[in-house]
């Protein structure tokens, strides 16, 4: 079943019931590319806690930091963020700095109104309000933890608000934010068939060398 929300994506619902995005055959920036899903298509709340799930926790147990720096790259549904916040929560050891990038604005728009409760007359947030609701249910309940939403949002907030995390929009060398030094990256950007910039060998090896903490640092990715 395909639900239009957003301007140029489609809702699709994966097999273990969680949503994803498909872009509707317009890329934010180009348009000459291809639609694509976000996440594989036997569940996006699957994918993201073995990909993504399991890097997070291994950093939390075995870096020595007790702050850590992650970035993430490609918001779509907030999977990442909203995962980073339950296993932070559920580590009351580590703290951690989060930069967050995404090219696609109304992503970005929505995911922070989510957040933050706002725009709640718009009956379209609303129903994206929704999405969001369900994607922290999905994951709480495959990590058998019982973390309410309103209190994941409120741990989302303060993180937003101290500027301890952030909402970025395109990732490139010229505009990596001031935290950097990142022990994590969660690069669940677009393939290299529709963000290939992303994905070419110069941007990689500049990226890794001028972002990444040079004694601990991991990259995780589906792709």
């Amino acid at each position: 079943m395909q639900t239009a929300l957003w301007k140029n994506f489609q809702v699709e619902w994966t097999e273990d019931s969680s949503p994803t995005l498909r872009l509707n055959g317009a890329h934010p920036t180009d348009q000459t590319k291809s639609a694509e899903s976000m996440h594989h298509s036997g569940g996006a709340a699957t994918e993201t806690l073995y990909i993504y799930g399991e890097a997070i926790s291994w950093v939390l147990k075995t870096f020595p930091e007790k702050q850590l720096h992650i970035c993430s790259v490609g918001l779509g549904l907030g999977y990442n963020e909203i995962l980073t916040a339950i296993l932070l929560m559920d580590n009351s050891a580590k703290t951690a700095k989060l930069d967050s990038f995404e090219i696609d604005t109304e992503l970005k728009e929505s995911f922070s109104h989510w957040v933050f409760e706002s725009d709640l007359q718009n009956s379209n947030q609303t129903a994206k309000n929704i999405i969001y609701d369900q994607i922290v249910e999905k994951l709480t309940k495959s990590l058998y933890l019982n973390i309410k939403l309103s209190e994941i949002k409120k741990y989302l907030q303060m993180q937003f608000h101290s500027g301890s995390w952030r909402l970025n929009g395109e990732l490139n060398l010229d505009k990596i934010p001031e935290f950097t030094n990142y022990h994590l990256c969660l690069f669940d950007a677009f393939s290299q068939k529709t963000t290939h910039e992303l994905w070419n060998d110069h941007f990689l090896n500049r990226f890794i060398q001028k972002s990444f903490n040079k004694t601990h640092s991991m990259l995780a990715t589906y792709a």
